[in-house]
């Protein structure tokens, strides 16, 4: 019984196993970069709430007012931030750079140079695990679902009432044998392992995994570009930096940009940190004491008063400004009101699907920018729910996508069939019904992905380092 009883808890989420079994939640340990993770959880459920309803809806690509209809309140600005899968990538890249640049630029700033070269070694060979281990297990599992027929319901359903749906991803076809099965696997699979390819790859047993070698290809040019420019002086690093910056927009390589720019800020914050916190505290104070010391008052004192008015303002204007330009619908944005007027801001050499990239990037970047900036702002992505979507946010990330296609494409149509689409009314609440179903579902699962390969790539990832790298009897 005891066997049972362990196995029941593991497959529950963790917190329901932990309320079962009287435990409490530990606290979670909060860092500098919590509050990255914490936005990055909120993206990835806004990725899943996106990929819903893009499945079956037009309001997510089009912008409110366009062409005289699409009158959704949910495609209004700042509110269709909720919806914004497309701005959500990009809040991933700029978190990306940001946050796998803060050790090795602490490093190299302490002139601990042998700790940068191992720091940057370890880095990458745990990242490529990291980021590739549990795709490969998902989509392995995807594939032994695809042979069992649990796509078929969904499958049935589009072909039966198309009109029901509006985007379908692809779907990986049903083989007469599993060998078949796992040999069609293995042919679609293999292309996420080309970090050169020059857009992204959408597979069929996961297109939503196009991400993954465009994060590892950028995390290796981070990496290079940080060891490459590590001993200059900030000053230089910052130029030299902001320079590949402008050479990969140039070259219309939007995700370098984000992880490149997500580096750069994280060198801006910690300079400003550290800088702060060497005098003693902010410029404004600083002023106050020479005002004291000197007497020269007003003056002085007025520009302290609006140095922290700015320190407090700026963040909060900028993150808006972020949840705005986020907010650029994806498709004929130089038609949707509001935001008709960026479409003059983009260069050139931004074309087609690479237009609403540089808007999105734009706001993503602004966005981290205030995040890091603001302790107000910070608060709500340091709650423990934040934190805790933060920590299953890559695997939501990954298992979301199948569990739509299984759950939502066999329920949600027949939902609609019963109750029918005359009215808006119906069918949302079909909508809302058939998905609510899928999203329990769906979270469960990617806790459950969390705690059963995530996080065993992490360690799995370390113990590869140890077994890899040389001992000193061993050089």
């Amino acid at each position: 019984m005891d066997f049972f009883k362990d196995a029941f808890l593991i497959i529950l989420p963790s917190y329901l196993s932990r309320a079962l079994q009287g435990r409490t939640a530990p606290s979670p340990k909060l860092t500098p970069t919590s509050s990255l993770n914490g936005l990055r959880g909120i993206a990835a459920v806004i990725v899943l709430l996106f990929h819903t309803i893009w499945a079956y809806s037009i309001t997510v690509d089009l912008g409110y007012g366009y062409m005289g209809q699409n009158l959704s309140i949910l495609q209004l600005p700042f509110l269709r931030i909720v919806h914004a899968g497309h701005a959500m990538v990009c809040i991933f890249f700029v978190v990306g750079g940001y946050v796998i640049s803060l050790k090795p630029l602490r490093l190299m700033r302490q002139d601990r140079w042998d700790d940068l070269f191992k720091t940057v070694s370890s880095s990458l060979m745990r990242r490529g695990v990291r980021l590739y281990m549990p795709p490969l297990v998902a989509t392995l599992v995807t594939a032994m679902t695809v042979h069992m027929g649990w796509w078929e319901s969904g499958r049935a359903n589009i072909a039966a009432n198309r009109e029901l749906f509006y985007y379908v991803d692809y779907q990986p076809v049903r083989q007469p044998t599993f060998l078949s099965q796992l040999d069609d696997w293995r042919s679609r699979v293999t292309p996420l392992f080309n970090l050169w390819g020059p857009q992204g790859y959408f597979g069929e047993y996961d297109p939503h995994l196009w991400t993954v070698p465009q994060e590892f290809r950028c995390s290796v040019l981070v990496t290079l570009a940080l060891v490459a420019f590590a001993p200059f002086r900030t000053s230089c690093r910052w130029l030299f930096m902001f320079a590949l910056i402008v050479y990969a927009a140039a070259w219309t390589r939007w995700e370098a940009v984000l992880f490149l720019a997500g580096a750069w800020l994280a060198e801006i914050d910690m300079v400003t940190n550290a800088r702060s916190e060497k005098e003693g505290g902010d410029a404004a104070n600083i002023l106050v004491r020479w005002a004291d010391e000197t007497g020269n008052g007003s003056t002085i004192r007025l520009y302290s008063m609006l140095h922290r008015k700015m320190k407090t303002v700026a963040p909060p204007v900028i993150f808006l400004l972020g949840l705005y330009l986020m907010s650029c619908p994806p498709v004929a944005f130089h038609a949707a009101p509001g935001y008709a007027w960026l479409s003059s801001l983009i260069p050139e050499n931004f074309q087609g699907e690479d237009r609403k990239r540089f808007i999105h990037g734009a706001g993503a970047i602004i966005t981290v920018w205030a995040v890091c900036n603001s302790s107000t702002i910070q608060r709500p992505f340091l709650t423990r729910f934040a934190q805790y979507l933060g920590e299953i946010s890559y695997s939501l990330y990954i298992v979301h996508g199948p569990f739509v296609h299984m759950i939502s494409y066999a329920i949600t149509p027949a939902i609609w069939r019963y109750f029918g689409t005359e009215t808006t009314t119906k069918w949302a609440a079909g909508c809302f019904l058939g998905n609510l179903f899928t999203f329990v579902i769906i979270f469960w699962v990617a806790d459950l992905f969390w705690r059963m390969v995530d996080t065993r790539s992490v360690e799995f990832s370390r113990l590869l380092e140890k077994l890899c790298v040389q001992t000193g009897s061993e050089k």
